[in-house]
């Protein structure tokens, strides 16, 4: 499977997720919905991972993730809590950042300091703490997996364990149902390394337009 194959399979589920969210709270397919949605995170932290390792300017990539974090930040605000201003949980897009920004760091460190390389792993632990601060979606969790799955790209066998340990963790600490998204090791499994059809911005911009039109219809409907 390809980049783009695996893209449409995150941003379906995780439009699921959200139309169960916003409009099925309190239906029989509420749950339903909100399962099926737990694919989509493992998929998206993937390939940040992958992102850092194959960009060719890593501060463009990191620019871009803030830019659409910010963004997306009015639109999820209003989406899922009934405000355009609401600073107690920040969208995903700052937490796929902080996870960016923890191998930009680490990276930095290893070429300036060889000596001192263990404490390049200070990166991922202040940028898990900043998301936890910040309340982003999925938080520290999801930066560390981030992290290791960027530290562990040789191996499957070892993402695939960081995949399944993640979506545990969050299970615990959550909801059991985050337990389904490590059944995403499966397509990732069938990751080829081939980019398919090359609609990058495409992909970014689906969230925040599609968490404004969610927003839009349920305002309607109100």
């Amino acid at each position: 499977m390809t980049v783009f194959a695996l893209k449409w399979i995150a941003i379906v589920t995780m439009l699921i997720d959200h139309v169960g969210y916003i409009f099925m709270s309190g239906s029989s397919s509420y749950l339903i919905f909100r399962s099926i949605g737990r694919l989509a995170f493992p998929i998206f932290v993937f390939f940040i991972a992958e992102g850092c390792f194959r960009t060719k300017n890593i501060h463009k990539y990191l620019l871009r993730l803030f830019a659409f974090a910010l963004i997306s930040e009015l639109p999820f605000d209003y989406a899922f809590h009934g405000a355009w201003v609401y600073t107690g949980y920040q969208n995903i897009f700052f937490t796929l950042f902080f996870g960016a920004f923890s191998i930009y760091c680490f990276n930095r460190f290893l070429e300036k300091s060889k000596t001192y390389a263990s404490f390049a792993f200070i990166s991922p632990v202040l940028m898990a703490a900043a998301a936890e601060f910040l309340h982003t979606d999925y938080g520290g969790i999801g930066v560390i997996m981030i992290f290791f799955l960027y530290y562990y790209r040789k191996s499957f066998l070892l993402q695939a364990l960081i995949l399944l340990f993640g979506n545990l963790t969050l299970a615990v600490l959550s909801s059991p149902i985050q337990l389904i998204g490590a059944l995403t090791i499966i397509p990732l499994y069938l990751y080829n390394g081939g980019r398919g059809k090359d609609i990058k911005y495409f992909f970014y911009a689906f969230y925040p337009v599609h968490l404004l039109i969610l927003a839009i219809i349920n305002l309607l409907r109100l």
